[in-house]
């Protein structure tokens, strides 16, 4: 087909530069700030398996775990720092997963109960799901869609905040090892394992959701210092009353530029958990037409066995 193998790669290059050129455009439409390109379906599924069942177990197993440890770091938090656990990013972060894995479970038993309420197969063979007087929904979004989107999003982005920003820059370290663990590592853990495991996608552009919650929370911390409280761990970063400059320029960056890096973070699991699922599936099925053309194959050979023998 190529005269050599220098025009080969030249070609696959263009190629693979028309299809980075695309998706970038992709991502950056405009409609990405909100939620579409997406089925009920993605909420309901793992990326790796139709059986709606196992991900409702996952998303229960999840959210149990994360609920009992938010309980015990909340006790061991409140006893130990008495007046400051609210005032923390790494609480907020902790009971934004809860709300997430809680949320995402509550979506993922609708889908199931849905599935099996008002499901039926069209003559065309096609699943078809219906809603109350017979309003066919299978492909509509609600509302509790876009805030799981949402909450994905924000608990994903508040998780890296938390884990990068406490192991690189604090030099406050908790008591205990376990909490310590929970709060600034598994955090991280257990959203990137979500992101790997569900089949809800990831719009770069989604990061405004990141800086949000961001705004939200320095917001508060500008209410915790006209009331008179300053969060211990955040001193030298957030302390509006002896350096209201620096809190500033780090509010600022946490919500513009950092929300944007830590979102790619994200972005990027997505992206690798997309090419990966796309390369096993291509590769199967270029297993099964080898094997089918194998058969055919094998299946002539025999044929003109028998022919030669007859003849």
């Amino acid at each position: 087909m190529y005269s050599d193998y220098s025009t080969y790669d030249s070609c696959r290059v263009e190629v693979c530069l028309c299809n980075m050129a695309t998706a970038v455009t992709y991502e950056f439409q405009c409609k990405h700030f909100g939620f579409t390109d997406v089925t009920p379906k993605h909420f309901y599924e793992s990326q790796w398996t139709e059986r709606k069942e196992y991900f409702v177990v996952y998303r229960a197993i999840m959210f149990l775990y994360c609920l009992i440890w938010a309980i015990y770091d909340t006790n061991f938090c409140v006893s130990s720092y008495s007046g400051y656990y609210i005032t923390h990013l790494s609480s907020w972060g902790e009971w934004t997963l809860v709300v997430h894995f809680g949320l995402a479970l509550a979506v993922s038993m609708f889908g199931l109960i849905q599935d099996s309420d008002f499901c039926f197969k069209n003559n065309l063979e096609r699943t078809i799901c219906c809603g109350n007087g017979n309003t066919c929904q299978i492909n509509d979004i609600k509302w509790f869609h876009n805030l799981c989107w949402v909450v994905m999003t924000a608990a994903s982005g508040v998780s890296y905040i938390v884990t990068i920003s406490y192991w690189c820059f604090s030099d406050n370290r908790m008591y205990s090892i376990a909490v310590n663990t929970h709060q600034h590592i598994m955090n991280s853990v257990l959203m990137t394992m979500d992101h790997l495991l569900s089949r809800v996608p990831t719009r770069y552009l989604h990061f405004v959701y990141v800086s949000l919650y961001g705004a939200v929370y320095t917001l508060f911390t500008v209410i915790l210092h006209l009331i008179g409280i300053r969060p211990m761990k955040y001193s030298g970063t957030l302390d509006w009353t002896k350096s209201p400059e620096i809190s500033i320029v780090v509010s600022l960056g946490l919500v513009t530029v950092g929300a944007c890096v830590i979102h790619f973070i994200t972005f990027t699991i997505f992206k690798l958990r997309d090419l990966t699922h796309y390369r096993l599936r291509t590769s199967q099925t270029k297993s099964a037409l080898f094997s089918d053309t194998s058969s055919h194959s094998n299946k002539d050979i025999n044929a003109n066995e028998r022919s030669r023998i007859l003849q």
